[in-house]
């Protein structure tokens, strides 16, 4: 039984008008229900708050997967940035030049690029995609989901809520249910 841990961003001051934690959780609830489905696989949301409502910090998050052995780790974010003009996702996993564990960090980037390749093949354009190889659609980056889980571990840009496009699309549910079908999709092949 593979157990996934699913994490529903993580802002507790979220952008101005920012649904970011609401649109993480949809996604993730999503993912779970689909992630039931397939034999084999036991997918845990990672809480957001604690029963008095406060925010859980990111190293409680990774302890909280640490701790349960998961097999994998995905954290579900929309992105913001200045430029407006800014879409599309992004998927970060750990830097394996820098990485402790070398190996892991080799197979939090192939699990990247099994979910890049199912997001994309579903209709989802990768942010920046005219500069990166197709081999290399997914970024490194220290990020503490991706540093400090003893599991593969990405975490998943969505789209952009500093984009009009982007923020129209993403609130439709046929989109979020089709984020969630890709991902699941790219998480299962991860484990064949």
């Amino acid at each position: 039984m593979y157990k996934i841990c699913l994490d529903a961003a993580h802002s507790d001051k979220p952008k101005e008008n920012s649904r970011e934690d609401e649109i993480g959780n949809t996604v993730c609830n999503l993912i779970q229900k689909l992630l039931f489905n397939y034999n084999g696989f036991a997918p845990v949301v990672v809480p957001v708050v604690n029963k008095n409502g406060v925010h859980l910090d990111l190293m409680w998050k990774t302890k909280f997967a640490n701790d349960m052995k998961a097999d994998a780790y995905i954290s579900i974010h929309c992105n913001w940035a200045e430029n407006k003009n800014a879409n599309g996702f992004n998927i970060f996993y750990n830097d394996i030049e820098t990485a402790r564990d070398k190996e892991l960090a080799k197979k939090s980037k192939r699990l990247a690029t099994l979910i890049s390749g199912q997001m994309q093949e579903h209709g989802f354009t990768f942010w920046g995609v005219e500069d990166i190889l197709p081999d290399t659609r997914a970024s490194v980056g220290n990020l503490a989901v991706c540093s400090y889980t003893l599991m593969p571990a990405v975490l998943i840009e969505l789209c952009f809520l500093s984009n009009e496009i982007d923020t129209i699309m993403i609130e439709k549910r046929e989109i979020q249910e089709k984020y969630a079908v890709s991902i699941a999709k790219g998480v299962t092949s991860f484990f064949v």
